[in-house]
């Protein structure tokens, strides 16, 4: 995944991974750190989701362990790609990051 807009594409495919589930189950799998509205306009934008609403999300749909590390990497990725933040890792763009 080399931008966000394909990292929420990877999320809404996970949510068919795991089956399907509505809205309403996966804000109550998510124990209060999900709501309906939350999860729908995360997988309806384009943008690098909040890290907490990710990680919940993405237990919800039943990914943990080193499934869920090659994840958080791939946001912390992109989150630093974004902004002047990205300064600290000259010469990195998305598609480098990539293949690194």
């Amino acid at each position: 995944m080399a931008t966000p807009a394909q990292l929420v594409e990877a999320l809404r495919a996970v949510r068919i991974w795991a089956g399907s589930p509505s809205l309403r189950t996966l804000e109550t799998r998510g124990k209060g750190r999900l709501s309906k509205s939350s999860v729908g306009a995360m997988l309806n934008s384009e943008e690098v989701p909040k890290y907490e609403r990710f990680v919940a999300y993405l237990y919800a749909c039943g990914i943990r362990d080193k499934n869920l590390d090659v994840w958080v990497f791939t946001w912390r990725r992109l989150k630093a790609l974004q902004g002047p933040e990205s300064q600290w890792m000259p010469g990195l763009t998305s598609v480098t990051a990539t293949f690194g």
